[in-house]
């Protein structure tokens, strides 16, 4: 039995409390995702999908204008931001022509964390997009720019309705033209506290570009840039530079406000599903309270009996003699229940990955592959909560009973498996 009875009823009333998160979100005065446009261009993730997905609920009073600026970005965003940059790094490795000499630190493809797709009034399509950029290194490997973040805008090639399926990820345009890039900046990251800054920016230059202060071409959103950036970031912006009017920021309501697609929060709490957890400790980590354990153990086997976890990590084994491990076969079982909870760990971490995977290939936006796969990271958090054995099994049962995805190994019992069908076929020769 590869999934429990009640795998869908979860997933959909998981759902349904993101769709709920979402509606109170929305009344409570936060910007709601507008409609999507096209991609990004060469080398950026489809920004284009329906904007469905929600975004992980963030906390606080909304702000707007400069005020919108302040606030703490935390360790559970840092740590997302970096599994979301060397997954985009690997993904973008093929993208960087071999070069003889060094790379040019200025050439760059944009990982984006935020995109505003807007229409200037000579019809042009202009996407402003503030991400991470992604260079080649000296050694000839492609990594994320360290501690940087970059601000870029892209005029979007004019498609007519044939090629507008392509255009929104959802076909291939054979002759649709690249986006031509008009603008690019880099600025400190500053551990991602530059973050608000460099969206603000973006947000500027989206909304200069849509009310006509800024034609979309490459000096004057060089100029447009600058004096915004004299006032969200005096000490980059060149000598002599005017900031712009600050009540031109009163619109502004925060990280993300008016973007394509809902963005990850920089509050968030649950990060990355994989990536930014040390592993369990090797060997018999786990210590004994002296607290009985056959009781804690009965329990774990009627949680996940029946269930793939049963026969994957072998619980019989673990739970079949329950009173022999308060007795002589007590530091066996403790060994045991140690390698189960390693091993339990890189099944999270593999499902997480394949999950991951499966809705970024749909084009799911980052905000929703982070809510749908924030589980793992709670269940491998709650794995390490404790490295007391009588503290861990309580917690143990509902993390394999959540467990829906196998592992690539598991061969569910009463299957055959290739070489069955290869002794078949020779008996029957």
């Amino acid at each position: 039995m590869a999934k429990g009875r009640g795998h869908n009823r979860k997933k959909d009333a998981r759902r349904e409390r993101a769709d709920r998160r979402a509606a109170e979100r929305r009344a409570g005065g936060q910007p709601a995702a507008a409609g999507v446009g096209p991609g990004a261009g060469p080398g950026t993730p489809s920004s284009a999908t329906a904007a469905t997905a929600t975004a992980v609920t963030t906390t606080g009073t909304p702000r707007s204008g400069l005020a919108a600026l302040n606030g703490a970005v935390s360790n559970a965003y840092r740590a997302w931001v970096a599994d979301y940059g060397r997954r985009q790094a690997q993904a973008m490795a093929g993208q960087f022509p071999e070069t003889a000499g060094a790379p040019s630190s200025d050439a760059f493809v944009l990982a984006p964390l935020t995109t505003r797709t807007v229409g200037a009034p000579g019809g042009a399509l202009v996407s402003v997009q503030m991400g991470l950029p992604i260079a080649q290194t000296r050694g000839g490997s492609v990594a994320v720019a360290p501690d940087r973040l970059a601000v870029a805008a892209l005029r979007l090639p004019d498609v007519d309705s044939s090629d507008a399926m392509a255009a929104l990820g959802l076909g291939q345009g054979p002759d649709l033209a690249q986006p031509e890039a008009l603008f690019a900046v880099q600025l400190p990251a500053e551990r991602m506290s530059g973050a608000r800054a460099a969206d603000a920016l973006a947000w500027y230059l989206a909304r200069a570009v849509e009310a006509g202060d800024a034609d979309p071409e490459p000096r004057a959103l060089g100029e447009a840039a600058a004096e915004a950036l004299a006032l969200l970031r005096p000490t980059l912006a060149p000598r002599g530079i005017r900031p712009i009017d600050r009540a031109l920021l009163d619109a502004y309501e925060g990280y993300g406000a008016d973007a394509d697609e809902d963005v990850v929060p920089l509050d968030i709490q649950a990060a990355p599903a994989r990536g930014g957890l040390p592993g369990l400790p090797p060997g018999a980590y786990l210590q004994d309270n002296g607290a009985p354990l056959a009781p804690l153990l009965e329990d774990l086997r009627d949680y996940v009996v029946g269930l793939w976890p049963y026969e994957y990590f072998d619980l019989a084994g673990l739970t079949g003699d329950a009173a022999a491990a308060d007795g002589a076969g007590r530091a066996g079982t403790l060994a045991r229940l140690a390698d189960v909870a390693r091993r339990a760990d890189e099944a999270l971490a593999g499902a997480a990955e394949q999950e991951e995977s499966m809705l970024a290939s749909e084009g799911r936006p980052p905000a929703w592959i982070a809510q749908e796969t924030a589980r793992y990271r709670e269940a491998r958090e709650e794995l390490r909560a404790t490295r007391v054995a009588q503290e861990l099994l309580p917690r143990l049962g509902p993390v394999l009973f959540d467990l829906e995805i196998p592992p690539a190994d598991y061969a569910p019992p009463g299957l055959p498996n290739d070489d069955d069908d290869d002794d078949e076929k020779e008996d029957e020769e």
